[in-house]
């Protein structure tokens, strides 16, 4: 019976996994999972210094394949007496998932929605940027993988990138409500008298670029007919042309570990609580 109600499930999750509500989903996202680790896998043995739990952990593991990375964690921390049965790991995942948003890294922009995070279009001032995302999403992998949870948390519009999902208007405003206002007001009204282009500038270290969003877009202007096509050419650039290569290094790292087509069963939030768990809220934010 056991294997019966499994196998239905398994066919509902890959046809239909809308359906299933977060709790089915997840157990057959374990169950997938499990099959992988039926495989032997060798232990994979980390030893790091808390100083430098993010370019150490990085050095070990980004010289190891994808299937070396599936062993079984057995994390020890340098000068420190202890058996990792288990804490050590949950410990060096918390602390290294911190680690990724040190701006002396150069790899996250923290969102105007406060809390949140996704990768910054100057991230090329790292010449290993690429490498780093890689390893950021091996990371994230790891953690789905093992049944860990990270202290980090992305952009609704990150989450759709790793499932597949397509990007929408509304998942500006976890980027910057204020800007998903403006937004909203050029669909809502005429945008004429406002003289803008298909064009907007970027702040890059201090000098103004500007950048077209189609071709010839500063000689062309926005106006009620062509508005709603610059406000999905807009919010395409925010999210995913500008830092295309970045979340592309970030995918290649994360489906090392986790199959895109089993994680797609998933919905953008329903991700996030699967890596991230809930956040926790500051209540001094909340304003009643």
């Amino acid at each position: 019976t056991v294997a019966i109600l499994s196998d239905s499930l398994s066919v509902v999750a890959k046809k239909m996994p809308k359906i299933l509500d977060f709790e089915n989903k997840r157990s057959f996202f374990k169950q997938e999972l499990r099959k992988q680790q039926e495989r032997h896998f060798m232990p994979l043995s980390l030893r790091i210094r808390r100083n430098d739990i993010f370019l150490g952990s990085y050095s070990q593991l980004m010289n190891k394949n994808a299937e070396e990375i599936k062993g079984k964690l057995d994390i020890q921390f340098i000068g420190e007496e202890g058996v990792d049965a288990g804490g050590l790991t949950r410990e060096w995942y918390l602390l290294l998932s911190r680690s990724i948003f040190n701006q002396d890294y150069a790899l996250f922009k923290e969102s105007a929605n406060v809390g949140t995070y996704q990768p910054s279009p100057q991230s090329y001032v790292n010449p290993d940027h690429l490498r780093y995302f890689k390893f950021v999403g091996r990371i994230i992998g790891k953690a789905l993988h093992d049944g860990y949870q990270l202290d980090a948390f992305f952009t609704r519009s990150m989450y759709k990138h790793m499932i597949g999902q397509s990007l929408s208007i509304h998942d500006m405003e976890d980027i910057d409500p204020e800007y998903y206002k403006n937004l909203k007001w050029i669909l809502n009204n005429d945008p004429t008298p406002l003289d803008i282009t298909f064009s907007y500038e970027t702040d890059d270290f201090g000098k103004l670029k500007n950048v077209e969003l189609i071709p010839d877009g500063h000689n062309i202007q926005v106006t009620n007919e062509n508005k709603e096509q610059y406000v999905r050419e807009m919010c395409y650039a925010r999210m995913a042309r500008d830092i295309k290569s970045q979340i592309e290094a970030i995918l290649e790292g994360f489906h090392e570990l986790i199959p895109p087509n089993l994680v797609s069963i998933f919905d953008s939030r329903e991700l996030e609580l699967m890596i991230s768990g809930l956040p926790d809220i500051d209540l001094s934010l909340i304003h009643i």
